[in-house]
């Protein structure tokens, strides 16, 4: 089942979002179908959406939380908000603009 988490980091940047990804060893993880990525009162929201709880799992234990915990040691306070969807839909965007 699709599911998603989201993470409010207080105090977060675009900058340390970025120097994230380019620590990671790959930014198109198994399991991946979405990643969105901003700012919102002060603080970095990233949201992704998988195929299932257990890839986000995977991918969160093996590699992004040893990666942020290199990148960022001092830590910053996050909020997840995790969840397995209830209806997904996704847009044609292949005739976009045909």
């Amino acid at each position: 089942m699709t599911y998603i988490s989201s993470n409010i980091i207080q105090a977060g940047t675009l900058e340390d979002y970025d120097e994230v990804l380019r620590a990671l060893p790959t930014t198109d993880p198994e399991g991946l179908l979405g990643r969105y990525a901003g700012t919102h009162g002060g603080s970095l929201v990233v949201t992704t959406v998988w195929s299932s709880k257990a890839d986000c799992d995977r991918f969160s234990a093996d590699v992004l939380g040893p990666t942020i915990a290199r990148a960022q040691p001092d830590g910053t306070g996050v909020e997840t908000i995790d969840y397995e969807c209830h209806d997904v839909f996704v847009a044609d965007t292949s005739t976009a603009g045909a």
